[in-house]
């Protein structure tokens, strides 16, 4: 089979700004961006408000695996929705289940009658919500900028994500010094913000394919896709084992914060926002170089550069190195969050392009098994040992897929000519 070469990482050729030319793609962005805040504020929030109210990092990593349980539940048949339907409609509904949950969330706290188990449920429903929402949205965003601005708008919408990482703790941490009512409110009004922006978005169909095509058989195709592509099926694997063994840490932060380095709910919130101002510098360094190494290479050495960093965090016991080491680990995290979908959206055939999306999502979906193990072996012997363990056994799976896939080796990213 003739290969021909994936276009680079760069946002050069189109300019850093240049899929901001787009009406639809600027109202989708900024309507990404305030979702996004709410997410992030409502994760960090709730980190804390379980610790305070159970005292417990095994619950804390409970609540993360309900948010993300969804998604290798569901993520295959939402990707065949996504090839069925229009994007917008999937997006809609996702951020309506978000608004409804949130307002539930608020009513329990306004009336004080929250309890453990609500925050369980609720979690599940916001993590049903996001599920709907992830692979629609950025098919929607290949609807409207095409193939030659696609890297382009999903960097930008990267860094939607990033800034969203960045500030949504130092929000939340500010918002819960008022109180946890105050921060769950906010979240709340960037929901609506967010789903008030997205109905201007005027989006396309897409490529719907048969409705009547049965859709188990559908997951099949996606799946047989996936294997046989050697790019589609390494992405998949690293991105398991990045939600397995990197990305728990986050829903261990609050413990970190208070039991390991001592602060309270404002300096919680910069730990938490540390990584992402790193994220944020790697996107505009990305963004801006001429001519970067290829995006698999990009993406698979990200994120090893970020569990190396994160594995030195876990033996630091200051506060202002922590931030520091978080900062440098955003800038991994950078090369993988940016190339992981422009990977997937370039190198699967556009008929399969929302299961392709679909299984990435059950890798993403990873993320709950690994939150939970972290959260009991954190509560056997303590956050830093939980997530230190975690880091060498990614570690060494990481070198082990770099080695098997020399794809993630290549200064030039190639994929399938038919694809094209």
């Amino acid at each position: 089979m003739s290969m021909v070469n994936l276009p680079p990482a760069s946002a050069s050729r189109v300019g850093l700004f240049g899929a901001m030319k787009h009406r639809d793609y600027r109202l989708l962005w900024f309507s990404g961006i305030l979702c996004y805040h709410a997410m992030w504020i409502e994760i960090a929030g709730l980190g804390w408000i379980v610790l305070e109210l159970t005292n417990s990092p095994w619950l804390v990593g409970v609540v993360g695996f309900c948010r993300m349980v969804p998604m290798p539940l569901l993520g295959m048949f939402v990707g065949v929705l996504t090839d069925r339907m229009p994007g917008k409609r999937l997006v809609v509904g996702g951020q309506l289940i978000n608004i409804i949950s949130s307002l539930i969330l608020l009513a329990l706290l306004w009336f004080d009658a929250l309890q453990f188990w609500h925050i369980a449920v609720l979690s599940v429903s916001l993590g049903v919500g996001w599920t709907l929402d992830f692979p629609a949205r950025r098919a929607i965003v290949m609807d409207i900028v095409g193939q030659s601005r696609l890297t382009n708008a999903l960097i930008m919408d990267s860094s939607a994500f990033i800034i969203s990482i960045m500030v949504g703790p130092i929000y939340a941490g500010l918002l819960l010094g008022i109180s946890a009512t105050a921060t769950i409110g906010v979240v709340v009004i960037f929901y609506f913000l967010g789903f008030g922006v997205l109905q201007f978005v005027r989006a396309t169909n897409g490529n719907i394919g048969n409705i009547r095509e049965n859709p188990f058989l559908m997951i099949k195709e996606g799946f047989r896709h996936v294997l046989t592509n050697q790019l589609l099926l390494g992405v998949f694997l690293i991105t398991v084992v990045a939600n397995l063994f990197l990305f728990p840490f986050v829903s261990m932060t609050p413990v970190f914060a208070r039991d390991v380095l001592g602060v309270g709910t404002v300096l919680f919130g910069i730990l938490g926002a540390a990584s992402g101002f790193g994220s944020l510098v790697g996107l505009v360094v990305l963004g801006a170089l001429p001519d970067p190494k290829g995006p698999a290479r990009v993406f698979a050495y990200g994120v090893i550069l970020a569990m190396a960093i994160i594995l030195l965090f876990t033996f630091s016991r200051v506060f202002f190195l922590s931030v520091a080491l978080l900062f440098v680990a955003g800038l991994g995290t950078a090369g993988f969050a940016s190339m992981q979908f422009p990977l997937v959206l370039k190198g699967a055939p556009e008929s399969v392009r929302g299961r392709a999306m679909g299984v990435l999502m059950i890798g993403i979906g990873m993320g709950p098994i690994g939150v939970l193990i972290t959260g009991a072996t954190a509560e056997l012997w303590g956050a830093p040992v939980a997530v230190a363990i975690n880091c060498v056994l990614g570690l060494l799976m990481l070198f082990g897929l770099v080695g098997k896939f020399k794809i993630f080796r290549q200064s030039e990213t190639r994929i399938p000519n038919d694809i094209k």
